[in-house]
């Protein structure tokens, strides 16, 4: 079920809309250029020019083992080696099965992960998903898309 299709909107719980390429840059001259993007029923994946894999759900997603091991392959079909920082749009999430955290951070351990969300909701989502991961790990949460992508670019 997956292809290679412009980006799609959607709304989430009454927020305003996002774009499902997560193309939410305040000066779109200072944007990197995409290379692919990936839509599924539950989720989309974009990977741009800057080495930054930008991770989205649709809304009421539970984020499962499976679904987390397709998408992983979906990227690996696209690019050879897992060497992207990454932003994680999590708003759209209902919640993340057990499991996924752990194999997320053995999968992406050398990664810098911004994990973007809207609220206090996904506050708490993020912090139970981030103290789960190995303590080596650079995660940190975000509500401005600007702020999380400066986070995965910048630090080491």
């Amino acid at each position: 079920m997956s292809n290679d299709v412009a980006p799609r909107q959607y709304e989430v719980s009454g927020h305003e809309e996002k774009s499902a390429s997560l193309t939410h840059v305040s000066d779109p001259e200072t944007a990197a250029a995409q290379l692919w993007t990936w839509t599924a029923p539950f989720s989309r994946m974009t990977f741009s020019e800057d080495n930054v894999l930008e991770v989205g759900f649709s809304p009421g997603t539970t984020l499962t083992v499976a679904t987390f091991m397709h998408m992983q392959e979906q990227y690996f079909s696209r690019t050879s080696e897992l060497d992207a920082h990454l932003i994680i749009d999590i708003s759209g999430l209902d919640g993340v099965a057990v499991g996924v955290a752990e194999y997320f951070s053995k999968v992406v351990s050398k990664n810098r992960v911004a994990i973007l969300g809207s609220g206090p909701a996904d506050r708490v989502l993020a912090r139970f998903f981030i103290r789960k991961l190995l303590r080596d790990h650079s995660c940190a949460y975000f509500e401005r898309f600007s702020a999380a992508r400066e986070h995965v670019l910048t630090h080491a």
